[in-house]
């Protein structure tokens, strides 16, 4: 392979498994979505990497588990990344649309840029398996205080689906 122009960035990963901060290797004109859907690289390069325990906040240092002057990443191995440049638009007709996606014990909310005249659901659903990485804007992290819809506590009664599988392992833990 030959050696390509690279962009230096910034960045921070959160993974299951650790918060990784370090420099990513961007091409120039790219976002890092768009890096990250490319299908012929299964992972990302990261120099310097610096690992921490699990967790969304900055790390402290007392949390520094490892580090080294290279790490490849496997991708599907990514939650999110803070830092680079977004992504190149979905289409002509872009609409910003409200998005909150929950990570484990954490919501994640910001603005999506989705092709108008399409559901968010359908945008998402389309785009999962072709570009399963995409920017959000003005995103914000927190946990949620109390479970609940629309601020009220869900009605008891009320139809709820579940993982049964994923049920049956929470309660054994």
């Amino acid at each position: 392979m030959y050696k390509q122009k690279v962009e230096m960035l910034e960045g921070r990963i959160v993974t299951g498994t650790y918060r990784i901060l370090g420099t990513l290797f961007g091409l120039p004109n790219l976002g890092v979505p768009d890096l990250l859907n490319r299908q012929d690289r299964p992972f990302i390069p990261i120099g310097d990497p610096q690992l921490f325990t699990t967790g969304a906040e900055l790390p402290n240092e007392d949390e520094l588990r490892a580090e080294t002057d290279f790490l490849a990443l496997p991708k599907d191995e990514i939650w999110w990344i803070v830092g680079g440049g977004p992504g190149q638009p979905p289409g002509t007709v872009v609409e910003d649309r409200s998005l909150v996606v929950l990570f484990n014990d954490h919501l994640l909310r910001g603005r999506l840029k989705v092709s108008g005249h399409i559901r968010t659901s359908d945008y998402i659903a389309q785009r999962a398996v072709a570009r399963p990485f995409d920017t959000l804007y003005d995103a914000t992290l927190c946990k949620p205080r109390a479970w609940s819809v629309h601020g009220r506590p869900p009605r008891p009664g009320r139809v709820r689906t579940c993982d049964r599988e994923f049920a049956a392992q929470y309660r054994s833990l």
